[in-house]
């Protein structure tokens, strides 16, 4: 009865309780509210598989005797090619016109991202930039999930914009638990990150300043349970690879530590991505008694002449296997497309 009762209260707090557990449950404290969470996320044990300038014109002379001469129209100076956007199968990409390789990408990406998602019932949504061709393409990119883990790579994408603003670096501690957190996708030192940036008003702030219009954090405090879309996530990989709201040390702390999370963590967007490339990705895995297994990836794509960002997020999965599945046939049809 023990243990049916505790199942009872993880489901109804959607608590992140594990498929192949390191550890027992423990307490924690996240704010005012004090939830059923393991130590660490479960792991799965799984081998998935120019133009010419204006022609410059020069001073006519007149005389009363001399024929006039025809000032030349200036050619049209060149222009940046203006942005459209167009959906197809469901899948809508923004793209730059008068872009021969653009147009290609984007079109493989939208047929390719729907082949993968419609291939199965879940709940899912994806968004890809390539900062090569400047395309953007996404399926349900404002479809809200659950986090879970993936709120991780926020957190200390907050945490590392509050300390560079007051012109310090992380401590010690905080060293500790961004290492723990993103590596090794530790819950306790999430939870500890969530309180030192001040979950309501720090993470709100930061998202704002980031331009993630499209998260929102439970009211309760579950860090687990933010609400985020593909759209935002890709947003945040491009905070994390572009200069501008982080400063270089602070962009390359986390991208260091995304790209070095633990072997058994290594699924989801770095599957079958291309040969030679480094990936910094996370990863977040929730069971939901309504809402099946929520299984999300999010990850950047680097280095042999790529760079892109991923971010696919999905529910109402039977299983983590199957969950993990089906994000991987929708990232491996997203890096088949930029490759």
């Amino acid at each position: 009865m023990l243990i049916m009762a505790v199942a009872l209260l993880v489901a109804a707090r959607g608590a992140t309780t594990t498929w192949a557990m390191k550890r027992s449950p423990t307490i924690e404290s996240m704010g005012e509210a004090t939830r059923l969470v393991t130590v660490k996320d479960a792991r799965p044990v799984l081998n998935p598989p120019t133009a010419a300038p204006a022609t410059p014109t020069s001073a006519t002379t007149a005389t009363a005797t001399a024929t006039p001469k025809v000032t030349p129209k200036p050619k049209p100076k060149a222009t940046v090619a203006t942005m459209g956007t167009k959906t197809a199968r469901k899948v809508t990409c923004t793209y730059p016109h008068g872009s021969a390789k653009a147009t290609m990408v984007a079109r493989e990406l939208q047929a390719k991202i729907w082949a993968a998602v419609s291939s199965n019932t879940a709940r899912m949504g994806a968004s890809v930039y390539d900062w090569n061709t400047n395309v953007w393409c996404s399926y349900a990119g404002a479809r809200t999930f659950d986090s879970a883990s993936i709120i991780k790579a926020t957190t200390l994408a907050t945490l590392l914009w509050q300390r560079q603003q007051g012109g310090r670096p992380l401590s010690a501690a905080e060293q500790s638990w961004a290492t723990a957190a993103i590596t090794e996708s530790d819950n306790t030192a999430e939870s500890s990150m969530w309180a030192d940036v001040g979950y309501g008003a720090g993470m709100s702030t930061f998202l704002k300043a980031a331009g993630m219009n499209q998260t929102t954090i439970d009211s309760a405090g579950y860090w687990g349970l933010t609400q985020v879309t593909a759209h935002d996530q890709v947003v945040l990989l491009r905070v994390l690879a572009d200069p501008g709201l982080l400063s270089a040390a602070s962009r390359n702390s986390e991208l260091t530590l995304m790209r070095s999370v633990e072997a058994d963590q290594r699924w989801g967007v770095s599957v079958d991505a291309p040969n030679g490339a480094t990936v910094a990705d996370k990863n977040g895995w929730l069971p939901g008694a309504a809402a099946g297994w929520t299984i999300n990836s999010i990850g950047l794509i680097t280095g042999s002449g790529h760079k892109y960002a991923i971010a696919v997020l999905s529910d109402t999965n039977p299983s983590m296997s199957v969950g993990v599945q089906r994000v991987e046939e929708v990232s491996n049809a997203i890096n088949d497309a930029l490759t």
